[in-house]
């Protein structure tokens, strides 16, 4: 299952610098902003299951908001801030 938000989608809704994202998917971590996209994406469907069918096909805004604000705290955490 795809994660709900891209590497690029990302960047468009964190406040997070873009270069510090560019520092955490290329130096610090390659691989884990995505691993973190898919965890966060699979955890919002474990929350909504019961309400909603999941995964959705096309994501509310609202989810992938969701999305970017999870990731933003846990890569400022791995950025060192």
């Amino acid at each position: 299952m795809p994660a709900y938000l891209t590497l690029s989608e990302f960047k468009m809704r964190t406040i997070m610098p873009w270069a510090q994202i560019d520092r955490i998917d290329s130096t610090l971590a390659p691989g884990w902003l995505g691993a973190q996209f898919e965890a966060s994406s699979r955890w919002i469907d474990m929350r909504l299951s019961k309400r909603y069918r999941v995964p959705f096909d096309a994501p509310p805004e609202a989810v992938k908001s969701w999305v970017a604000r999870m990731v933003t705290a846990r890569a400022y955490l791995v950025h060192g801030i």
